[in-house]
């Protein structure tokens, strides 16, 4: 079983797509938190329409946190499922990925699985280019990632038990939070496996 986070500051305008489409994976046995950081946009309204709809959602509505890595570890905290996945609010995930990447992870038990290809759209929806990221064995992507990360953390499957073992994400990081804890969980020697 997943949880997984959709939080928004003010995405009001992409939000309704983003939920619908983690509402509509073919994968199904997840827990949703959407979490509202102190939007005065349309974002509280969305969610909790939304919320009202469908039983695997639980909503939230927060003042506005000091880093994006507090929510993160609000989510991770109430998190009892197995794996945990962030859904960025104007990001649209393909219906498949959830189920792709979990059937992923069972085969590799403590292993973060990323996603190696993804669509750029303009803020109007509208398809710009397909990003294929080279492909790398968990050793060179810990090499790798001493200079540069390519991989987006939209979609991104975590199990819990790796937080176990590298901490939650750091919460006085203003910038960057997804990449520091990456930096982190690679120094403790744990495996990120892309999915195509």
């Amino acid at each position: 079983m997943i949880t997984v986070l959709t939080s928004s500051y003010k995405h009001g305008k992409f939000l309704q797509e983003s939920i619908n489409s983690v509402l509509n994976q073919t994968y199904t046995d997840f827990v949703y938190h959407l979490i509202d950081d102190g939007s005065s946009d349309e974002t509280s309204q969305i969610m909790f329409e939304t919320s009202k709809k469908d039983s695997r959602i639980k909503m939230f509505t927060l003042p506005k946190q000091p880093t994006t890595a507090h929510i993160l570890n609000m989510s991770i905290g109430m998190t009892e499922t197995k794996y945990w996945c962030w859904a960025h609010a104007d990001d649209v995930l393909d219906t498949k990925l959830l189920q792709k990447k979990f059937d992923l992870a069972e085969k590799n038990p403590n292993t973060v699985v990323y996603g190696y290809v993804f669509d750029h759209i303009d803020a109007e929806g509208k398809y710009i280019k397909t990003e294929i990221i080279e492909e790398k064995t968990p050793e060179e992507f810990r090499q790798h990632i001493k200079v540069c990360c390519e991989v987006t953390f939209c979609g991104i499957l975590i199990p819990m038990s790796v937080f176990k073992i590298v901490g939650n994400f750091p919460n006085d990081t203003v910038w960057s939070e997804d990449f520091l804890w990456t930096l982190i969980a690679c120094k403790k020697g744990i495996d990120f496996i892309g999915l195509r």
